[in-house]
């Protein structure tokens, strides 16, 4: 059975659900809305960085993958570099290539515009948990409406102990922009 609002506040003022939040929590008639904290992550090919900026490419910049170009933003500073036409030889992230590197980066409060075939990494601002009851983390249907896909991996969790925040994985079908603590998903409850 899924707890509605009323519900999870009364497990909220038992201890049974435990949130933690800077700011004043937002409901659905049966969620915990969450939001999207301003640490992002990707993963590139050292190679193409190395092709294209030599061994000076932070850790900290933006790197972006279209259709034919990587565009790497370093210190606000746009490099392009078009695919030579074979992605394989190019672009593929290998899963048993070693040099494949994560860039974090922060989302300005003036927004990202986040491109379609890259997967972003990042985690929502409020941390969750509970003993008592399964906890399924949604995606909101505005975002999906507009074409923002949210968590592609495995959603439902079992969090005890401490509050945690969810990591999530964000995919776009067209370019989207994202906003730092914007709502980006929700925490539903069900009994065990």
């Amino acid at each position: 059975m899924i707890l509605d609002k009323e519900e999870i506040i009364k497990q909220m003022e038992y201890g049974k659900i435990r949130v933690e939040s800077k700011e004043k929590l937002n409901y659905n008639p049966n969620s915990v809305i969450v939001t999207l904290n301003k640490k992002m992550w990707s993963y590139v090919p050292v190679k193409i960085v190395r092709d294209i900026c030599g061994t000076g490419l932070h850790k900290k910049s933006v790197h972006l993958i279209e259709k034919d170009k990587l565009t790497i933003v370093k210190n606000q500073n746009y490099i392009t570099i078009k695919n030579s036409g074979s992605y394989k030889d190019d672009i593929v992230l290998d899963p048993k290539d070693k040099n494949i590197e994560k860039y974090e980066f922060e989302i300005p409060e003036t927004g990202l515009i986040l491109l379609p075939n890259m997967i972003y990494l990042a985690r929502t601002n409020e941390k969750i948990s509970s003993e008592d009851f399964m906890l399924l983390l949604d995606g909101l249907e505005n975002l999906s409406d507009i074409g923002l896909q949210m968590n592609i991996t495995s959603n439902i969790s079992f969090k005890t102990g401490e509050p945690t925040s969810w990591n999530i994985q964000i995919m776009v079908l067209h370019p989207l922009m994202v906003y730092p603590n914007m709502d980006i998903g929700k925490i539903l409850f069900f009994k065990k």
